[in-house]
């Protein structure tokens, strides 16, 4: 695999979007009177998530990306873990190998590829303004955004006296809520996500996900008719559609045995992995995670 073509591939996966779109959500205003309140309708979908703190599911992903004008196309298997708010870990691999594995924490993001000869750390910092790399322009979302894209994270309800508006969206409700930088169309029946758009600075979309096939997602401690549901076919596109992600889930639990703690450190990711090149992502300086001096050995499982 040459060089060019491991930057190609890391793009749908980690560089998703390189830029905005160019087109806004448009969306009708009928009389009031016909739709929910905000406060309605985000309450609704409270109920579903308010049961989430974590999850974990096997996942198929399929990355679809364009490169010298012809369409390419990858197949992996692997698993998704999410500790609400800011913790996320996907793996993606073949024949019993991963051959990517993303993540985020608190303060970083990372992703190990290691399809090649050379396996390459790409890590960088939450705070940090991302500089291009690979050939790709920017990086408008991490791994960070893929917890939001899921759909499972709590709306707060809105700081002051006016509340945003409920607007009608191909016979579903659409919200921005305040703060969150993204766009929701819920279903007017189950209030649950029929597709969320992140947004740039301008309100216009950069990324869109559409959510299908939801199922419950199996969680500990609570009785099984109160079980939140989650979508188990998750389909994320970039604006100028040069990448696509279908993610397939299945298995899902609410367990906190199934994941790993570990799984959400790059500095014990990198001793297991032992990535040959550190790639920076901040356009300040980063040195490469160090692992604590108690910590001997681990397994990435």
């Amino acid at each position: 695999m040459t060089p060019r073509t491991r930057c190609s591939v890391i793009a749908p996966i980690l560089l998703l979007l390189s830029s905005c779109i160019t087109t806004r959500t448009t969306s009708t205003r009928p009389d009031a009177t016909s739709l929910p309140s905000y406060e309605q309708l985000v309450a609704r979908y409270n109920r579903n998530v308010e049961q989430i703190s974590r999850l974990w599911s096997f996942a198929v992903v399929e990355l679809t990306w364009r490169e010298d004008g012809r369409s390419r196309f990858e197949q992996g298997e692997g698993q998704l873990a999410v500790v609400l708010p800011d913790r996320m870990s996907l793996t993606v691999g073949k024949l019993g190998h991963d051959v990517l594995r993303a993540g985020c924490n608190q303060t970083q993001y990372w992703l190990f590829d290691m399809r090649g000869s050379e396996n390459t750390l790409h890590l960088g910092h939450h705070a940090s303004v991302p500089r291009s790399v690979g050939g790709a322009s920017s990086l408008p979302i991490r791994p960070r955004d893929l917890i939001r894209l899921l759909g499972v994270v709590r709306i707060d309800a809105p700081v002051g006296d006016t509340s945003p508006i409920v607007e009608r969206f191909k016979g579903d409700y659409l919200i921005e809520p305040p703060g969150c930088n993204c766009r929701m169309v819920l279903d007017p029946k189950t209030a649950r996500p029929v597709r969320i758009d992140l947004l740039d600075e301008r309100g216009y979309s950069r990324v869109t996900a559409r959510h299908e096939r939801y199922g419950h997602l199996k969680t500990e401690g609570v009785s099984p008719g109160r079980w939140p549901f989650v979508a188990t076919l998750i389909t994320m596109t970039d604006a100028r559609k040069r990448g696509r992600i279908n993610l397939a889930l299945s298995d899902t639990v609410g367990d906190s045995d199934a994941i790993n703690p570990r799984w959400f450190d790059p500095a014990l990711l990198a001793k297991a992995l032992k990535p040959d090149v550190v790639v920076d992502m901040d356009q300040r300086p980063v040195a490469p995670p160090a692992a604590s001096s108690d910590v001997e050995e681990m397994s990435t499982e």
